[in-house]
């Protein structure tokens, strides 16, 4: 594996770790508007990772 694709490999982790971290932080009491935010930047960051992968042709 190239320096490259590990980097990346380790950036899309980064951002894997940080949705699951926030799903964690959610339960039954979560408000609307906290769940609308999270889920908000939950696409933001799954699109980042579609973008990574895209661009830098890992699959």
């Amino acid at each position: 594996m190239t320096q490259d694709t590990e980097t990346q490999f380790h950036t899309i982790d980064l951002f894997i770790r940080s949705i699951l971290d926030d799903m964690r932080n959610v339960s039954r009491s979560t408000t609307k508007a906290d769940m609308m935010a999270y889920m908000d930047a939950w696409k933001t960051e799954l699109g980042t990772i579609q973008h990574i992968i895209n661009i830098d042709g890992i699959i």
